[in-house]
């Protein structure tokens, strides 16, 4: 991290993730359709690990139940 705060590296690492992509999709070796689905099914599973982490690091029970009921 830099002394400005800014995560530097996750920023470099994100913008050369995106770069590929991008130039996979201009090669022609995937579509914009499954990039939007792979991106979408991404979406959901991060979503319900960062559920199960929240359900896993709670310790009050109602915070459990709400980490259930978000899941």
């Amino acid at each position: 991290m830099s002394r400005s705060g800014v995560p530097s590296v996750a920023v470099a690492v994100c913008g050369f993730g995106f770069v590929v992509v991008i130039g996979v999709h201009m090669a022609g070796l995937i579509s914009q359709a499954l990039m939007f689905a792979l991106a979408g099914q991404n979406f959901l599973l991060i979503y319900g690990l960062c559920a199960i982490a929240y359900i896993w690091q709670s310790v009050e029970r109602w915070r459990k139940v709400v980490g259930f009921a978000v899941a």
